[in-house]
């Protein structure tokens, strides 16, 4: 069973319609009671129970007619909230739901549950009819800011696993940004002051910097390490109220560290949720040092809002002795004190990508460590996803910090690895993609076939690098040999 965007669940595994009538569900509408009904027949117990048992608050507040500005903005969040659950449904067979996006929408409704719980009543005592609450402004607005925050957590944490496209979601709230403007989709960025020209950052750190580029640091191919992402995406919206402020991903060399730093960089950024990065590499000497460090973070998040900039440009103004002192004072003064008034009114976090720690020297790499477990982290609404080799000096010392989780990628199942390297393979040596690369060298007889593409995906264990080395190199005309197979 496939939902798709015309309001037919295909298949022929239909979900019965709770309203009676149809045994298709019509998506097109887009209301709450429509997305649980779908979510009721794809997620398992306890949540289904929840989902059903929900279609009865949610028919009250969708059919409560009402002028009160809450009860509006309550019924614009149910619509916004349906939309978003088909969203990420669309086009997906049922069956096939990762067990990462079933618990995503399970939080979801769960979520959902817990708010509205209190926005009904009975109608009268002893029968089974219900009203809204609309008189009582208090409680619609408590529930009104719940919906809002369950709605950003469940649009970042999909957004981030892949599973939400950007336009997708910019065409659900395209109407709405009156009110919406929490998400800041689009933000200031246009702050000009000569004394952020006192920062010696480094423009080359930054994720899309053309040093970057250079280097073929490239993201996640599409469908790739969704396991990861989800669980990235999961902890970015913060959705379960606990996670920690820190993300440090570990794993050998040529195993995707970087790859889904940039990814994860790039998908927050898309949603203008990415405050600074700094990507350290061994092959420029101003990466390998903590001397920018700072003030390359400063330099970044004063571009992204004028209100940011303002305040680190004051600070400046006011402590310039603080631009040559030791990390801690440096990061305190310009980032930590005058930005955490405002980071503390942001509605969602703001995401610190800082990769490959391990082409820091020594003792720098250990004293941006420190810097990041004791300061960065510690800022208000602000999650940092840091990568690096498991290298005894550092692993020691984020192995004891209780503010992380730390992810070794390396323990992926093997499987689940071999499956990601497979789809690149394939993709990356179809004939259209071989042509593309080879021009009028190209020929048919000389495809690889699903045989030996299925060895290199298995040659290449768990390091990506190997099987995008080896693509390289095939589909460098340099190395081409008209007398055999492109692959062999």
């Amino acid at each position: 069973m496939e939902i798709q965007d015309d309001g037919v669940a295909a298949g022929g595994d239909n979900f019965d319609n709770p309203s009676g009538g149809s045994k298709v569900w019509d998506t097109t509408k887009g209301t709450l009671k429509t997305a649980l009904g779908i979510a009721a027949a794809v997620i398992p117990e306890p949540f289904k129970g929840a989902a059903e048992a929900l279609l009865k608050v949610v028919d009250v507040v969708e059919k409560t007619v009402s002028n009160k500005e809450e009860v509006k903005i309550l019924k614009k969040h149910c619509d916004l909230l349906g939309k978003s659950i088909v969203n990420t449904l669309l086009g997906k067979d049922a069956k096939l739901l990762s067990d990462d996006l079933k618990a995503s929408i399970e939080r979801l409704v769960k979520g959902i549950q817990d708010t509205l719980d209190c926005v009904v009543r009975e109608k009268s005592k002893g029968l089974a009819a219900y009203v809204l609450v609309e008189d009582d402004v208090e409680v619609l607005e408590r529930v009104n800011k719940s919906l809002d925050k369950l709605l950003q957590c469940f649009w970042i944490e999909n957004h981030i696993a892949g599973t939400i496209v950007l336009t997708d979601i910019l065409s659900t709230v395209q109407d709405q940004v009156g009110w919406m403007q929490s998400l800041s989709i689009t933000a200031d960025k246009h702050f000009e002051n000569s004394t952020l020209d006192r920062l010696k950052w480094v423009p080359a750190a930054a994720y899309d910097s053309q040093e970057v580029a250079m280097a073929k640091i490239v993201p996640c191919f599409e469908g790739t390490r969704s396991t990861l992402l989800a669980n990235v995406g999961h902890w970015m919206s913060g959705a379960n109220g606990h996670s920690p402020p820190l993300y440090i991903l570990d794993g050998i060399a040529g195993i995707g560290k970087s790859t889904v730093a940039i990814t994860v960089a790039q998908r927050a950024a898309a949603i203008n949720s990415l405050g600074a990065t700094f990507i350290f590499s061994r092959d420029q000497e101003d990466r390998t040092k903590s001397l920018g460090f700072v003030h390359t973070i400063a330099y970044q998040l004063a571009c992204y809002h004028a209100s940011y900039g303002k305040a680190i440009a004051g600070a400046i103004t006011s402590h310039p002795e603080a631009l040559g002192k030791v990390l801690t004072q440096q990061f305190s003064v310009l980032v930590a004190k005058p930005l955490s008034p405002l980071l503390e009114q942001r509605a969602t976090p703001l995401v610190l990508v800082f990769d490959a720690l391990d082409e820091c020297v020594e003792p720098d790499a250990s004293a941006i460590l420190e810097l990041i477990i004791s300061s960065v982290s510690h800022l208000p609404n602000v999650k940092v996803f840091l990568t690096a080799r498991p290298e005894l000096e550092l692993r020691s010392k984020y192995m004891g910090t209780k503010n992380a989780n730390v992810f070794h990628l390396q323990e992926i199942e093997d499987l689940i690895v071999e499956k990601d390297i497979s789809l690149y393979v394939d993709y990356s040596l179809s004939p259209l993609k071989i042509q593309e690369a080879l021009g009028d060298s190209y020929n048919s007889f000389r495809q690889p076939t699903a045989e030996d593409k299925a060895k290199l995906a298995k040659l290449s264990g768990k390091l990506f690098i190997y099987a995008s080395t080896a693509v390289k190199f095939i589909l460098d005309k340099r190395h081409l040999d008209p007398k055999i197979p492109y692959l062999n």
